[in-house]
């Protein structure tokens, strides 16, 4: 293996930079001392300090090198955390491209499933009990509805992906759903199309059985003791009373819900869903600026109910951003994605005879022709700054320990010195 020789004097330096854009990083690290509110549940203190960090060169860094002209350069490295927006690219566009290879010739149908606010002062106290419970509701309406005759009659296949926000960043509860529209049938290995072309279920039916599958976990939840009530919001529902009147005014409720063939193609519904699988709520395109401790952001506005163009601009004070962020920062060891059906790791020794079931049908079923997929994202190769005409080679990669002390990956023989990260008073 060639050793490359350290970046050194006798590199080319580096031309200069263009104006670097706002990102989160450089707004959390401006709130650094709020990022330690007691308020915050230890699990969102950890991951905004280290968010705070990415690219600073806490988390270390990589060594380039042109193998033409010999210009070098370090680049920090990125904390790698699932809620980063500078962060996980590269793993999102495996998983989507994975899972595309997994999805039968046949139509989808998106659907979206809201939880109502009344339920929004548990969650904020229990989301990992209120996320799972959502996530199960909704699977398990559709599992069922899929497997009665008088729908589908078979095993369906879902792919569900939590949301927590909408586009102004504040807490809106929704559980998106890309479902093939019809079933298989093991017994007589067939497909099973959805009967309807125009829609896969009637919404009142999945609002009804959605609505009751939640309320009855929610029940479960309570009576086995993993509820808390110490927000002074939830402390009135330690009382029976108050408890059954929560629920009443639940089951009186709307639980809203929305089914749609997208028009896009199911592979970019796909998409959409596996981009925020690694990013939480807000793009660092989003964000327009920091100034006076006051932060400004993009809204989408698609029905162009605040805005002709489809967008605005919100501004809040620094602390409150950093508020709303952290609500979205999902609880250690909690997934956003469940798989159902098919795509279940339960029955997806079928998904092949499923795809041949699906084929069979697809004979005297003509597919509809699909729209056009968004062209595949293309990474551009990192050329040198200074010669222009060679790719930057990674050299080594510098990473730190607890104490500070440089570990090197792939290093050269005579590595050099490096300095430990400064100090940032951080909980992490």
């Amino acid at each position: 293996m060639r050793r490359a020789q350290p970046v050194s004097e006798h590199h080319h330096q580096r031309p200069p930079a263009a104006p670097k854009r706002l990102n989160l990083a450089d707004v959390l690290m401006a709130a650094h001392s709020h990022l330690s509110d007691p308020s915050y549940p230890p699990y969102t203190r950890t991951a905004l300090h280290k968010l705070a960090l990415c690219r600073t060169g806490h988390f270390g860094h990589t060594v380039l090198a042109c193998p033409g002209c010999g210009y070098g350069e370090r680049r920090p490295r990125g904390c790698g955390l699932r809620h980063c927006p500078s962060c996980g690219h590269t793993r999102a566009e495996d998983w989507i491209k994975d899972r595309k290879l997994e999805m039968l010739d046949c139509p989808y149908y998106q659907l979206v499933f809201t939880l109502p606010p009344h339920f929004y002062g548990l969650a904020r106290e229990n989301p990992k009990q209120i996320y799972t419970l959502l996530l199960d509701a909704v699977r398990d309406t559709l599992v069922e509805l899929a497997r009665d005759p008088k729908h589908l009659g078979g095993i369906p296949q879902l792919l569900l992906a939590l949301h927590t926000w909408n586009s102004r960043l504040d807490l809106h509860l929704h559980v998106h759903a890309l479902m093939a529209a019809g079933a298989y049938n093991p017994e007589t290995k067939s497909w099973i199309p959805a009967k309807n072309k125009a829609f896969l279920f009637s919404i009142k039916i999945l609002s009804k059985l959605f609505r009751g599958k939640f309320l009855d976990g929610l029940k479960r939840l309570n009576a086995a003791g993993r509820l808390a009530f110490e927000y002074p919001a939830n402390q009135a529902l330690k009382e029976s009373k108050e408890w059954k009147a929560f629920l009443q005014k639940g089951y009186a409720t709307p639980f809203f819900t929305y089914v749609e063939k997208p028009a896009a193609g199911p592979e970019n519904v796909l998409e959409y869903l596996g981009h925020y699988l690694y990013r939480t709520g807000i793009s660092n395109g989003r964000l327009v600026s920091l100034e006076d401790r006051q932060v400004t952001f993009v809204c989408k506005d698609r029905q162009k109910r605040f805005s002709e163009t489809g967008s605005y601009n919100r501004t809040l004070p620094l602390n409150d951003f950093v508020d709303l962020f952290a609500q979205h920062i999902l609880p250690k060891g909690f997934h956003r994605v469940r798989f159902g059906g098919l795509w279940s790791g339960r029955h997806k020794k079928l998904l092949t005879e499923a795809k041949e079931a699906v084929a069979r049908w697809r004979v005297t079923t003509p597919a509809v022709k699909k729209p056009p997929e968004r062209p595949p994202r293309v990474r551009k190769p990192d050329i040198c700054p200074d010669c222009g005409r060679h790719e930057l080679q990674v050299e080594y990669i510098v990473l730190y320990d607890k104490k500070g002390v440089p570990i090197y990956r792939n290093a050269p023989a005579r590595a050099p010195p490096e300095s430990p990260p400064a100090s940032t008073n951080s909980t992490t």
